[in-house]
């Protein structure tokens, strides 16, 4: 296996932490390019970049657009010229309430995060993913954003934030179908993530009966990520634009 560069925003913990562990280990000579946005708060990738110099850390907010824009200095330092691979993993998820008593700042706030940056991150990245033949845009989204099979769990900002970046996913597959890109969304199945927590604290009051299906479903951060890097790995030209789950199998957009 050629080695490969990869791109991975939120990096600090959870899948985005095992995905860095997951694509470093594929092949020692791949560059891993692990993007957090607090740098005091990611000891342990810090650790992992020191025992793998092929992870390489970089600062950067999804929701900052200033900080998106400071992306080529920090690639240019490392000496990175072309991305085979971008994985977008960094995402806000905290709206489990009802449409009702949701304000309208936390609706701005996940665009902001989980829809507009990630598109911008695109727009920044496009240049370097050009100038591999890989061309692999992945997005991290979720089946709480799924409309044709709308499950009735109150995601609400997150959700209908993820159901924008899905219909983005769409449009940046037609658009640069005629550059050989493969862009998909992955859900990465019921993580056990802080995330997740806290979710689960919001349905313990509302609903119990979604939290039991929940943890009936929950998976460990490394078995998400694993599953992601293998799917990663073989998705073709002609998987664009399908919803995947981190086992492989389509989903319903």
């Amino acid at each position: 296996m050629s080695a490969q560069a990869y791109f991975i925003t939120g990096t600090n913990r959870g899948i985005g932490l095992e995905l860095v562990k997951a694509f470093s280990n594929l092949n020692k000579s791949n560059i891993i390019i692990a993007t957090v946005r607090d740098l005091s708060r990611a000891e342990e990738l810090k650790e992992l970049s020191v025992a793998n110099p092929n992870i390489k850390i970089i600062q950067l907010d999804v929701g900052d657009e200033e900080s998106i824009g400071k992306i080529d200095e920090q690639l240019e330092a490392l000496g990175i010229k072309g991305i085979d691979v971008y994985i977008n993993n960094g995402a806000l998820g905290d709206s489990f309430d009802s449409l009702f008593k949701t304000e309208s700042k936390t609706f701005y706030d996940h665009f902001r995060v989980n829809t507009i940056g990630p598109i911008l991150t695109v727009q920044k990245l496009y240049k370097y993913l050009l100038a591999k033949q890989t061309r692999k845009i992945v997005f991290i989204s979720t089946m709480g954003a799924s409309l044709s099979n709308f499950q009735a769990i109150n995601t609400t900002a997150y959700g209908e934030s993820k159901a924008a970046l899905n219909h983005a996913v769409l449009q940046f597959g037609s658009e640069l179908k005629h550059e050989n890109f493969i862009v998909v969304p992955i859900h990465p199945g019921v993580v056990e993530t802080d995330m997740a927590e806290h979710s689960l604290k919001s349905f313990k009051e509302r609903g119990p009966a979604v939290m039991d299906m929940l943890l009936g479903q929950m998976i460990t951060s490394e078995v998400s990520a694993t599953s992601i890097a293998k799917l990663v790995e073989s998705l073709k030209p002609e998987d664009s634009g399908k919803f995947y789950n981190y086992k492989g199998d389509d989903e319903a957009y």
